[in-house]
């Protein structure tokens, strides 16, 4: 697996399709047409890496301050609505993103609060528009 490959990243729910941009110490970074997901590589998370197809360049090394999971979410508190999947619910969860220190809330349009332990959760999503 090397930046700039296509891969597919299958989690118990969904199957999420895109480029590697950056790699960090647990979580990789796959952009497609119009989002950009974080995957959560956690020791307990179920998740299948298929490489799509290899690419001979691309990608990009990323920042020391994005190099963790837990600091790509709290870059994402600042988008006004992010999508959430868990490794356990098939329910994805869309809202405004706050980072707690072990756990995540997701505020639906609606105000309704899901909390999240951030083990539990398998990606993170925002739009590329």
């Amino acid at each position: 697996m090397h930046r700039g490959d296509t891969v597919t990243f299958t989690t118990p729910h969904v199957v999420i399709r895109g480029v590697i941009d950056a790699v960090g110490l647990d979580t990789v970074l796959v952009v497609d047409d119009d989002r950009v997901t974080d995957v959560h590589l956690v020791e307990s998370g179920a998740i299948v890496l298929r490489v799509v197809r290899r690419a001979r360049a691309g990608g990009t090394r990323g920042s020391a301050a994005s190099s963790t999971f837990r600091a790509r979410l709290l870059e994402h508190e600042s988008m006004p609505t992010v999508e959430l999947g868990t490794f356990t619910l098939p329910d994805t969860l869309r809202g405004e993103l706050r980072v707690g220190a072990d756990h995540v809330r997701v505020r639906s349009h609606d105000a309704a609060e899901s909390f999240v332990p951030t083990s539990s959760v398998a990606w993170v999503r925002v739009s590329r528009l």
